[in-house]
């Protein structure tokens, strides 16, 4: 059998270079201790910001069967990648190896060929990573950027939900609520206080239709859909809010008083463009509910993100909390200071109204802003991370394949040098292998990115799948990463010895 018999020549060779071996040994011991460190790394860096409620599980460190799973896989692919060469070698005919006498014969340039196809693809596959990488730092940078609408700094946070069996009306979860914000209000470094059913960025609780006065639906549509919010006469203030026209709610808009709303400008613009806002009525619902009352609209303020920092502003309505009372609260606080050092003495104003009413989620606000950036956070470092993994695969593969060039080039250009060429002259010729290398790795990672970033377009925020700049920047950094790993080869080349290169072989 040809076949068994180049197997078994082929695993002569290699058990000729016990070099393999040691290699192998150290490489496996590098990976063992870059694997730990990038696990210490994903759990502490990338997974802890994450709203998840035990991020241990989602990375399991290295244990027995990880290590053997990846000793297994390492020897197969150590195996399988050292005998294909010397499966080549074993079937590498006598004659013309002699006859070629190690010059770039047939089979050498067969060799070289491959060597650049597969350099070729590193680049295009380094530049593909690359561009998604970049828009993702891009789109998480905009991101990052947005504005939420109110100003989340020195803003501690918490969620109560009193039992509906103790406080079954109305006026018991007024007075509940009223007393504690006063009790929080009276605590040193409190500027304010307030509540509501929803809190920014993204923890809405409830959407329901709206009409507004004046408003007609075409035939077989529904009234559009916003946010709800029941919040108390502090929230706009505590939040940092902007009333930008009327005014806020107060202690007035009460039960028995006429029914009032707030809206955002979204809603004002969308719906009540080219009229003043103040004084115009709306009620939640649509023709479906045609006898929910109607409420007068007493303020317009500025617009804040309540479905996430990547997801346009929706037109927005707030209800007085004294009107639509709920047991359910998000309580917001404006510090003077580190809101953090408030916490004890928020639950301690709980406690002290009622012990059984827990206190949940107590955070701070820029600890929710962190939150709701985290899964983007998450996916751009790891793609970036991939990124610099393919970058620096690349510069070595150009490296290697230049480096092998000029060594199997060595007589050709010691010939060049002994008729006339120069050190430039043999520069130019080493780097316009690496130029066309990189020009047609680039020119394929160019077609490719085009191709797998529009499948990403719903991960992005305030950039595009083809952004000129990102594609543009990121194959200048190919190229020049392509020249850089060329660079130490070309100066060798331009060193060769004439008299040495004529008798190198």
């Amino acid at each position: 059998m040809p076949f068994i018999h180049d197997v078994r020549y082929a695993v002569r060779l290699l058990r000729q270079r016990p070099g393999f071996a040691l290699i192998a040994i150290l490489t496996l011991a590098l990976g063992i201790g870059a694997a730990t460190s990038i696990f210490t790394v994903v759990e502490t860096v990338l997974l802890r910001p994450l709203p998840f409620p035990d991020p241990d599980r989602l990375v399991q460190g290295m244990n027995v069967p990880v290590f053997f799973f990846a000793l297994a896989t390492a020897t197969i692919c150590g195996v399988a990648f050292g005998l294909a060469p010397a499966l080549r070698a074993s079937n590498m005919p006598l004659v013309e190896t002699l006859k070629d006498g190690g010059r770039s014969g047939t089979a050498g340039m067969r060799h070289r060929r491959t060597q650049q196809a597969l350099v070729v693809a590193e680049i295009a596959l380094a530049l593909v990573l690359s561009i998604g990488a970049g828009l993702m730092i891009r789109s998480f940078a905009a991101l990052e950027r947005v504005n939420p609408g109110f100003e989340p700094s020195h803003l501690l946070t918490f969620r109560l939900a009193v039992p509906r069996t103790q406080y079954d009306n109305p006026d018991k979860l007024k007075a509940f609520y009223s007393a504690l914000l006063d009790r929080i209000e009276s605590l040193p470094g409190v500027r304010a206080a307030g509540l509501g059913i929803s809190l920014p960025p993204d923890l809405l609780q409830m959407t329901d239709n709206f009409m507004v006065e004046g408003q007609t639906l075409p035939p077989n549509q529904s009234a559009p859909v916003g946010p709800l919010l029941f919040v108390d006469e502090g929230y706009f203030t505590a939040l940092g809010v902007p009333l930008v026209a009327g005014r806020f709610f107060t202690e007035r808009d009460d039960r028995g008083a006429p029914l009032v709303a707030i809206v955002n400008e979204t809603l004002a613009k969308k719906y009540l463009a080219g009229v003043d806002p103040v004084g115009r009525r709306i009620k939640d619902g649509g023709p479906e509910r045609p006898d929910n009352p109607w409420m007068t609209i007493v303020g317009v303020v500025g617009d804040v993100k309540y479905d996430g920092l990547d997801r346009p502003v929706d037109p927005t309505f707030y209800l007085p909390f004294r009107q639509n009372t709920s047991p359910a609260q998000f309580i917001v606080v404006r510090t003077a200071s580190d809101p953090r050092a408030l916490a004890a003495s928020v639950r301690a104003a709980v406690a002290s109204l009622d012990r059984d009413v827990p206190v949940a989620s107590v955070k701070t606000m820029d600890e929710l802003m962190t939150e709701s950036v985290a899964p983007p956070r998450f996916r751009t470092m790891l793609v970036a991370l991939f990124a610099l993994i393919g970058l620096a695969l690349a510069a070595v593969g150009i490296y290697g394949v230049m480096a092998y060039a000029v060594s199997e080039r060595t007589y050709e250009i010691g010939v060049r040098l002994a008729l006339g060429a120069t050190a430039g002259d043999v520069m130019r010729l080493v780097f316009g292998e690496a130029i066309a290398l990189a020009a047609i790795g680039v020119a394929a990672g160019v077609v490719g990115a085009i191709a797998t970033t529009r499948l990403m377009a719903a991960l992005l925020f305030g950039v595009t799948p083809t952004d000129l700049a990102t594609f543009a920047a990121l194959a200048g950094v190919l190229v020049v990463t392509a020249l850089t790993a060329s660079y130490v080869p070309a100066r060798r080349a331009m060193r060769v010895d004439p008299m040495v290169a004529l008798r190198y072989e």
